[in-house]
């Protein structure tokens, strides 16, 4: 027989075998999403959906806050299926299915590596640890979430999974090949979230702890400097980027950090931040919401890990790659919470290696039946009850109201309504507008996500401008583009569509400017909207930013 038609090795069976029934099971969930996100969803756009959807219209190498991943993730989509909702959804849907494969496969394997061979007793203990763990992905409300909704954040744990389940064949399976998929993972991963740099140190840290018990490829040092290579042409877009555009990016993570020369000015807590910790606190406490249904198994698995000095500790320390691939990024955003306000989202890849750490121990024989059955049935049953609620928060918030209305307030469904509804307002205003005046009116918006949001479903979808910067924020893309600048001579003299802000900061830079009341469908209390007359641009400010808040949108 002819090597193109000699039949798979038995190793390449056996993992194909093993690695099916997650395979199955990602396909599965993946299609109910779609299906959903096609049929069901009741949502509209988020801003940050609609921001990142309005960067793909430019592609570029990069841009001011982020890099280029997600916007190129949209202008394909968008490009294959159409300018629609689902189009620009399918990219976090597909990339979960992607993250719930590849937590399955590394599982599978990390398990069977620890089981050792094959007995009656543990001979399907892989396949199930796997399942398990790409349940526990799709149970826990954060990646539930984005699975959803179209961030950068969906992707970026795909890559962070993907680059896991490499790093641990190159490390144990003498494989060269894995180093290059490695380097692969990193750099894609780079272009949509810059945290994956923390996962490397990670990965050093097991690899020169266990060093005597890794598996590495003759060749090794040739497949470490090939995976460095592309994990470079990742970097790449956003330094060129970066160099022309004064380090915008580099400023606005110092921003974030609250660190000096960030776009920003920091705040410094107070006493009682200071001495509490309360933004440490605070962050600790979002992390135990986004992770409930899920959070006892990984506790019990964590402690379990700590303590057991098995088989699992014996063999080239499965449970320590674990832990050392989660260790830095979970410590990171602690050691940051002490000096800012950090998102509940931004830890989140952490906890991808630790899901197969808890899939090992709800799979292990020797625990105790009655915590593992606790910590299954809940991870399921409040799994299910928290995604049921994710896919209607219009239905909970309805049913909550008559109860709580305070409860039902803190439904955030507001982020994902209303918008169909401000832009159809803003178009019957710039008719009248236009009507009035003969010019064709400007809209701007006094955030850059709502102005993204509004121009997406306008009819024409025609540019919306943000103010944000000119009235004291932060710079944002819309800065940067041409045709989104407020400097344009051609503006001058055009009446306005004005959203938010305050008649005193818009005032100045217009000849009239006339309350009209909030936008049909607006969910945010006091925004209120106006028309204006005679634009004569903004005056520019003496420093900026003026802003001093460190909790900002991620």
């Amino acid at each position: 027989m002819s090597p193109a038609t000699s039949p798979p090795s038995p190793r390449l069976r056996s993992s194909l075998r093993a690695y099916a029934p997650v395979l199955i099971f990602a396909a599965a969930v993946t299609l109910a999403r779609l299906a959903y996100l096609a049929w069901f969803s009741p949502y509209q756009l988020s801003e940050d959906e609609a921001f990142y959807w309005e960067w793909s219209l430019r592609p570029d190498w990069s841009y001011a806050t982020k890099g280029p991943g997600i916007a190129w993730a949209i202008w394909l989509a968008t490009h294959t299926l159409g300018t629609t909702e689902l189009a620009i959804r399918a990219v976090p849907a597909l990339a979960a299915g992607i993250a719930t494969l590849a937590l399955g496969a590394l599982t599978t394997d990390i398990t069977a590596h620890a089981v050792g061979p094959s007995s009656a007793s543990n001979n399907h203990r892989p396949t199930r640890a796997g399942l398990w763990a790409a349940a526990l992905y799709n149970l826990a409300p954060a990646f539930q979430a984005t699975a959803l909704l179209c961030t950068i954040d969906g992707p970026y744990f795909a890559c962070w999974a993907l680059a896991a389940w490499a790093a641990w064949h190159a490390l144990t399976r003498r494989s060269l090949f894995a180093f290059a998929a490695l380097g692969f993972a990193f750099a894609v991963g780079f272009l949509f979230k810059y945290t994956i740099l923390l996962l490397p140190p990670g990965l050093l840290l097991f690899a020169i702890l266990h060093r005597s018990r890794l598996s590495l490829h003759p060749r090794w040092a040739l497949g470490l400097a090939l995976a460095a290579l592309i994990a470079a042409l990742g970097l790449a877009p956003v330094l060129i980027w970066n160099s022309h555009h004064d380090w915008q990016t580099v400023r606005h993570l110092l921003g974030h950090a609250g660190l000096k020369g960030g776009d920003i000015t920091p705040r410094a807590p107070t006493e009682g931040e200071a001495f509490l910790g309360q933004w440490t606190l605070e962050l600790l406490a979002t992390q135990a919401g986004v992770l409930l249904p899920v959070l006892p198994a990984l506790i019990a698995a964590a402690v379990w890990s700590l303590r057991r000095a098995g088989p699992l500790f014996a063999r080239p320390a499965p449970t320590a790659f674990l832990l050392y691939t989660a260790a830095p990024v979970l410590a990171f955003y602690v050691l940051l919470s002490l000096r800012a306000q950090a998102e509940a989202n931004w830890p989140l890849a952490g906890y991808l290696t630790l899901l197969p750490l808890a899939a090992l121990w709800l799979t292990e024989p020797f625990e105790p039946i009655r915590l593992v059955r606790f910590a299954k049935h809940l991870a399921i049953v409040a799994g299910v009850i928290t995604l049921a609620c994710l896919l209607r928060l219009d239905l909970l918030r309805a049913a909550l109201t008559p109860l709580s209305p305070t409860l039902a307030r803190a439904v955030p469904v507001q982020r994902v309504i209303g918008g169909q509804q401000m832009a159809a307002d803003v178009d019957a205003r710039r008719a009248r507008l236009r009507e009035a005046t003969g010019l064709e009116p400007l809209i701007i918006v006094d955030h850059y996500g709502q102005a993204s949001r509004i121009r997406f479903y306008l009819q024409d979808r025609a540019v919306v401008f943000a103010a944000q910067h000119r009235l004291g924020g932060r710079k944002v893309q819309h800065d940067y583009w041409p045709e989104t600048s407020l400097d344009q001579p051609a503006l001058l003299g055009r009446p306005a569509v004005l959203v938010g802000s305050t008649y005193a900061q818009w005032a100045p830079a217009f000849d009239k400017v006339m309350p009209t009341g909030s936008l049909d469908g607006e969910t945010k209390k006091n925004r209120e909207a106006f028309d204006a007359l005679g634009y004569r641009g903004f005056k520019p400010f003496a420093s900026s930013p003026a802003t001093t808040s460190t909790k900002l949108t991620p």
